[in-house]
């Protein structure tokens, strides 16, 4: 497989942030999995992202236990998943990254090294 460049892969997993959250929360299906993956601007390099780390790490195969995983190392997620409110949980989700660099749960992903949160957010964009 080719290498992904670094600014293929940042732009996958947090350029799209902000614009991503610019979309209306009724146009999304329901679902926790649908809510965390819109964050992406651009979902097609997430999921090639998203698709590298499945292939490194199959246990991030099943998306309950991704969500669940989030929610359990971040538990502020919870109520924001409940109420939907994407500006909060835009900012739990960068948040939520600099922690797991800071305690040092990263992955490495075809030598990036991503937060886990990252890496679960890019295999889920591969369910959705």
């Amino acid at each position: 497989m080719a290498a992904i460049r670094r600014r293929l892969l940042l732009q996958a997993a947090w350029s799209g942030l902000l614009a991503g959250l610019a979309v209306p929360f009724g146009s999304r299906p329901a679902g926790a999995e649908a809510l965390l993956t819109g964050v992406f601007s651009r979902p097609a390099s997430a999921r090639a992202v998203g698709k590298r780390v499945l292939a490194a790490y199959p246990a991030f195969a099943d998306p309950r236990n991704l969500v669940d995983g989030l929610v359990g190392r971040h538990p502020g997620l919870e109520g924001l998943l409940g109420t939907g409110d994407e500006a909060g949980l835009g900012q739990a989700l960068g948040q939520a990254v600099r922690e797991d660099f800071a305690r040092g749960d990263t992955v490495l992903v075809d030598g990036w090294l991503l937060s886990r949160t990252e890496a679960a957010l890019c295999a889920l964009a591969c369910t959705v």
